[in-house]
C-alpha cells in the first residue's frame, strides 16, 4: 500500500511537471509567434534608414552638419588614387569615408555614387549633398569623373569639399576664381543622398 501511495505521488508529480513544461513551450511558442509580428508589423512601418541612425545624430539637419564637421578634420589630407584614407584619400575615397562615420555605406566609385539618391538643384543645396563633375556625352548620358560634399551654401554660393587630385582635401566656392575657370564647365547635378 506504502508502495502504490508513493508510485501514484510519483506519476503526479511527473504529470504535473510534464504539464508545466508543455505549458512552458506553448508560452514560449506564443511569445515568438508575437515578437515575429511585432518584428514583421515594426518592418512595415520602418522609418527610413537615416532615422535609425539617431544614436549617432538627433535629426538629419544634425547629421548633415556632423559629415561636415568629420571632413574638416582631413583639410589638407593628400591626394592618392583609388585610397580611402585615413592618410590619403581620392574624391570617391573621401566620400565614402566620411559617410561611414555614421554607418551610411557608399560605394567606392562616384559613377556608382552619382546614382544615388535624388537630384537637387544646385542653388537649393545642403550639407551632405554630393556634387558630381563629369562630361555629358553625345547621347545625353552623362560620364562622371569627380565628387565632392556641399560643405555649406550661404545664399547661392556653395561650398564644396572634396579631394582634388592636386590640393588633396580642399573646399571650393562656386563663386571662386577655381569654380569659374574650371568646376562650372564641368559641373554635372546634385545628388541629395540623406532625406
Amino acid at each position: 500500500m506504502h508502495i502504490l501511495k508513493e508510485l501514484i505521488l510519483f506519476i503526479l508529480i511527473l504529470f504535473a511537471s510534464t504539464q508545466f513544461s508543455y505549458s512552458q513551450a506553448v508560452d514560449s511558442t506564443k511569445q515568438a509567434q508575437t515578437t515575429k509580428k511585432q518584428v514583421t508589423k515594426a518592418e512595415i512601418n520602418e522609418p527610413s534608414f537615416f532615422t535609425k541612425v539617431m544614436g549617432y545624430a538627433d535629426s538629419l539637419a544634425s547629421l548633415r552638419t556632423k559629415l561636415v564637421e568629420v571632413s574638416l578634420s582631413f583639410l589638407g589630407t593628400p591626394y592618392k588614387y583609388a585610397s580611402v584614407g585615413p592618410t590619403t584619400f581620392d574624391c570617391s575615397g573621401f566620400i565614402s569615408y566620411i559617410y561611414q562615420f555614421y554607418n551610411i555605406m557608399l560605394p567606392h566609385s562616384s559613377s556608382l555614387q552619382s546614382k544615388m539618391g535624388k537630384l537637387v538643384d544646385l542653388t537649393n543645396a545642403i550639407k551632405g549633398d554630393l556634387i558630381f563633375f563629369g562630361y555629358i556625352n553625345r547621347d545625353g548620358s552623362y560620364s562622371v569623373s569627380h565628387v565632392g560634399m556641399v560643405y555649406n551654401n550661404n545664399n547661392g554660393v556653395v561650398e564644396m569639399i572634396h579631394a582634388s587630385t592636386s590640393d588633396g582635401v580642399r573646399i571650393d566656392k562656386t563663386d571662386s576664381n577655381t569654380w569659374n575657370s574650371y568646376w562650372s564647365r564641368k559641373f554635372l547635378f546634385v545628388k541629395r543622398i540623406i532625406d
